[in-house]
């Protein structure tokens, strides 16, 4: 189970660490800025559910393995544009943005399930709201520093299904875990994160908001 988990957050990291350098690189940051950018994107959920949980300090700064292997996906990502003749367009195509989808979507998924895991890891399994919040946490809260530092408004709170896709699968989840059943539980709520994630931008699915009228 613990290489499982282990190998769960390893490809967690790698999908939030392309999804943040490929919106660095079209963002037209350096080689610094994407490194930085796709470390970032793939540590700061954990680090955010760590002080969270209390855990000091965060399992980032402990295992470097984390920060290693985010760091050179963002290398590989950089190197893969780099070397295209086609980058501006590739980066300004609907496959730009579906590619993008597809890896955030992926490290939301598992990192929801697998800060629920660590939560009860570290405070056990009786507190629901806390599981469930640790893992939510852990999956938006990459994607919301990288919103913040590209100077945009975090997605979670303007538009799609994000941080909702979060809970309901961390919610799918945790009706398993009260069972016992620990892998069904990461796999059935990991697929409900991902699926929701991907229907909510196929049907342009958002919660209500107000429109502002212009003067």
């Amino acid at each position: 189970m613990e290489q499982f988990l282990f190998l769960f957050e390893i490809i967690g990291t790698v999908a939030f660490a392309v999804s943040g350098a490929i919106a660095a690189i079209h963002s037209a940051m350096d080689l610094f800025g994407v490194l930085m950018l796709g470390i970032i994107t793939a540590t700061a959920g954990g680090v955010i559910r760590d002080i969270i949980l209390g855990t000091f300090p965060p399992q980032a700064f402990i295992h470097p393995v984390y920060v290693g292997t985010a760091a050179l996906t963002s290398l590989a990502v950089f190197i893969v544009f780099a070397r295209m003749n086609d980058a501006e367009r590739v980066l300004d195509s609907p496959r730009y943005r579906r590619l993008l989808l597809i890896f955030d979507s992926i490290g939301l998924a598992v990192f929801t399930v697998t800060g629920m895991i660590t939560a009860m890891h570290v405070h056990g399994a009786d507190n629901g709201f806390l599981v469930v919040f640790s893992g939510v946490m852990s999956g938006v809260g990459g994607g919301v520093l990288r919103d913040m530092m590209l100077g945009g408004m975090p997605v979670i709170f303007r538009k799609q299904i994000y941080a909702v896709a979060s809970i309901i699968g961390g919610l799918t989840a945790w009706l398993f875990f009260l069972n016992g059943c620990i892998l069904a539980g990461e796999i059935a709520g990991s697929a409900a994160v991902f699926a929701i994630r991907l229907l909510a931008v196929h049907y342009r699915w958002s919660l209500p908001r107000i429109e502002r009228r212009e003067e």
